[in-house]
């Protein structure tokens, strides 16, 4: 007798729904809210997904610094929700004078 893990049949229908973009990006937006944590939320969101490129949108140059420090721990947190392993890196990109940030 063989068993499998409750999480293998999971991954599988989510890899399966991942094939929608707009469930794909659900799945990454839900990751990256998750992972990210408050403090990180309300200075940056996160906005694309190019390739398996999380495009990240900073309000404000002076966390590039910080942020880039947690990008590792962020991409291996993502990585561990649903979906979030179609994220391995993240672009950090800053906010232009006259954009608005809402988290």
């Amino acid at each position: 007798m063989s068993f499998t893990r409750m999480g293998d049949g999971l991954d599988a229908v989510v890899r399966d729904f991942a094939q929608d973009p707009e469930f794909r990006w659900s799945l990454i937006e839900r990751a990256w809210h998750r992972a990210a944590g408050e403090a990180v939320r309300e200075r940056a969101k996160a906005e694309s997904l190019d390739g398996k490129t999380l495009n990240v949108r900073v309000a404000d140059a002076s966390w590039l610094p910080a942020l880039e420090e947690l990008e590792t721990d962020l991409v291996i947190a993502i990585r561990r929700r649903p979906g979030g392993d179609l994220v391995t890196h993240i672009k950090w990109v800053v906010a232009e004078a006259g954009d608005s940030h809402e988290s």
